[in-house]
């Protein structure tokens, strides 16, 4: 979704593209914003604006060059830096997102995309222990979103902390079950610990989510 602060030179076409996303016409949305940006190249908010929709249509890439120009642009709006390090995320630039996230944290960002990236970013260059604060308030923040559990319990699972990551695991699977990687993250943390009690059950559930290829 499109979120920037509305130069006043750009609102009607910041307008207009807002309007064509709404509608799901994301490609005429990014060709409204590319005839803007030939008109008003020094304007950040346009490069913001369409760097979300090119991370919307799944190219992280074109996304990470509007991103890192709108950062050249207006280098304090935190927003577009926390959106740099997400772009890089999806490029697994670790290194450079982490640098870029932590720009964002220095200029006052603290949201759930942040601690959420952050850790992924930190535990992609294994720093795990560095990772687990911030999915710890991550999951305080909102107790209901599976995918803080996920990189929770993986952390966990890293730190040797088993019986906690499977109870962060576990949580997971409550939530919503199919998410990627977490029945099969579950079974390898429960090996770790003392209690199998639940183990044998969740390996067939394994086994048939394997055999129906999710």
């Amino acid at each position: 979704r499109i979120e920037v602060e509305v130069d006043p030179e750009a609102r009607a076409a910041l307008e207009q593209a807002c309007l064509l996303e709404q509608r799901s016409e994301l490609e005429p949305a990014i060709e409204v914003l590319g005839e803007a940006i030939e008109d008003l190249p020094r304007c950040g908010a346009l490069y913001e604006a369409r760097g979300a929709l090119y991370q919307a249509s799944g190219f992280p890439r074109a996304a990470a060059g509007d991103f890192l120009r709108a950062t050249g642009l207006t280098p304090e709006r935190a927003e577009s830096w926390l959106a740099l390090g997400q772009a890089y995320e999806a490029l697994d630039l670790a290194r450079q997102a982490l640098e870029a996230l932590e720009r964002a944290e220095r200029l006052g960002e603290k949201g759930l995309g942040l601690q959420l990236s952050k850790a992924r970013v930190l535990r992609a260059l294994g720093r795990p222990e560095e990772a687990l604060p911030y999915l710890q308030r991550a999951v305080a923040a909102q107790p209901g979103l599976a995918d803080a559990h996920l990189n929770l319990g993986l952390v966990l699972h890293e730190l040797r902390r088993y019986d906690e990551a499977v109870a962060s695991l576990a949580r997971v699977m409550e939530l919503a079950p199919r998410t990627p990687y977490a029945l099969s993250s579950l079974v390898w943390s429960e090996l770790f610990t003392c209690d199998w009690r639940e183990l044998t059950a969740h390996v067939a559930a394994l086994r048939d989510q394997v055999r129906a290829g999710q």
